[in-house]
């Protein structure tokens, strides 16, 4: 019966244990995710392009033509105006991908993340969303100030410059800095 017990009372630290890891990395995501969304579109965008470039970090094609991007967000006609198809896992973006969303009339997709995440735009305006299949069309969708946004998000990259010396840190507070 102790023995019972001891398993029961560890099993239940072992629980509260992982539930405070969660807690604690759903700060340090929402905290991210506010760091990347509140750089300016111009320090996205040099940072975007940064990773972009970075080998390893995204699949790239350059673009040979370009289909026609009127309506578009300029950053993402700048962007496919360079490539063609940027690629990290399951976030895609690509000339192929253009074309009016299924789901959110007068919105324009450009892409995908995850099967369930079409990633759209609304004509004339700078900012890119997320529709998901499992969200009604009449509800908020997650949004970016632009597309270089999306990428940076997309990178897994920590934006949150820290108090240690690392190369990636140093580099991405240099390239803020330089942007803001």
């Amino acid at each position: 019966m102790w023995i019972g017990l001891v398993i029961l009372i560890v099993i239940l630290g072992g629980l509260a244990f992982l539930l405070r890891q969660g807690a604690q990395e759903r700060k340090v995501t929402n905290r991210e995710l506010s760091a990347i969304v509140s750089l300016s579109e111009q320090a996205a965008q040099i940072l975007a392009l940064q990773l972009l470039s970075e080998k390893g970090m995204f699949i790239c094609i350059p673009a040979t033509t370009v289909p026609p991007l009127e309506g578009l967000p300029e950053s993402v006609k700048k962007l496919f105006q360079s490539f063609e198809e940027v690629r990290r896992g399951e976030f895609w973006l690509a000339h192929a991908a253009l074309k009016e969303s299924v789901r959110l009339p007068g919105y324009r997709k450009i892409g995908e993340d995850f099967e369930f995440e079409e990633i759209v735009v609304h004509s004339n305006d700078s900012r890119v969303y997320s529709s998901y299949s499992d969200v009604p069309e009449d509800k908020h969708l997650e949004n970016w100030p632009s597309v270089w946004h999306r990428i940076v998000a997309a990178s897994e990259r920590n934006v949150i410059p820290d108090t240690g010396n690392s190369a990636q840190n140093s580099a991405t507070k240099k390239l803020s800095n330089q942007a803001l």
